[in-house]
């Protein structure tokens, strides 16, 4: 099994473009590599590892993040990358219109996904990395 910095080296030389999903595939990575030499405990940790941090993140963050990073090659300011996430995020929402009440929405989600450190913040431009 590879040393911790190893495994963390070689994600991140094979990144997915964003440091949110690098950290949890480095993270459950290094849990995996912990629990081959111990009892089913570790194992019971890595299940809890999956529930918490991953499977309970709502699945609109991901198609979020999938979204910037197949189409934006710069940040965006919070109210552009909320008109662009209305446009990738509105069939998951069912939304049709574009309305003010919608977009202050999408902004507070930005924000949100700030708090989660999966978007990044350089000045008023928002991006993942």
């Amino acid at each position: 099994m590879m040393h911790k910095a190893r495994i963390g080296a070689l994600i991140k030389s094979n990144s997915s473009g964003s440091d949110y999903l690098d950290n949890i595939a480095i993270v459950f990575t290094n849990k995996c590599t912990r629990a081959v030499n111990h009892s089913g405990a570790r194992s019971n940790r890595i299940l809890n590892y999956l529930e918490d941090d991953v499977i309970n993140i709502e699945p609109v963050y991901y198609l979020a993040i999938r979204a910037m990073n197949k189409t934006l090659a710069n940040g965006l300011k919070k109210s552009d990358l909320a008109e662009f996430f209305f446009d990738s995020l509105n069939p998951y929402y069912g939304w049709k219109n574009k309305t003010q009440v919608r977009l202050d929405y999408l902004k507070d989600f930005i924000t949100s996904m700030y708090d989660l450190k999966m978007l990044v913040r350089d000045g008023h431009d928002y991006f993942i990395r």
